[in-house]
């Protein structure tokens, strides 16, 4: 008699609910990714890094004084100048250019709004 034959390899039964769980993940991943880029392009102008602090007279008046926003200005509005924070913490006026230079990183100071009125 021979012995009793192994029935052999069984084949693993298949993750479904892995496969699923792994789509998932992947699908949050995408749209989290997309969120954030998304944000960025519609809310790409917008200048600030840090909380402005609104009880900030010195601001207010600023910002009334130039037509100044935290969150960008209207199509085709070119913005004249900006409101700067520096690394000291005092605000001040400066160009665009300047202030959108602190926001980009490749000058000191953090970018607290853009402003529709030049500097004098």
């Amino acid at each position: 008699m021979s012995a009793p034959r192994s029935p052999g390899p069984v084949a693993p039964a298949p993750l479904a609910g892995g496969r699923r769980l792994l789509g998932v993940v992947k699908l949050g991943v995408v749209v989290a990714i997309i969120a954030v880029v998304t944000g960025t392009i519609v809310s790409g102008t917008t200048p600030s890094r840090a909380p402005v602090d609104p009880r900030s007279d010195r601001l207010t008046s600023l910002m009334a004084a130039y037509d100044c926003s935290t969150r960008g200005l209207d199509d085709g509005v070119v913005p004249g100048s900006a409101v700067l924070r520096s690394p000291e913490g005092a605000l001040r006026m400066v160009t665009f250019e300047r202030g959108w230079a602190a926001y980009d990183g490749s000058r000191p100071g953090t970018l607290v709004a853009v402003c529709a009125a030049p500097l004098p």
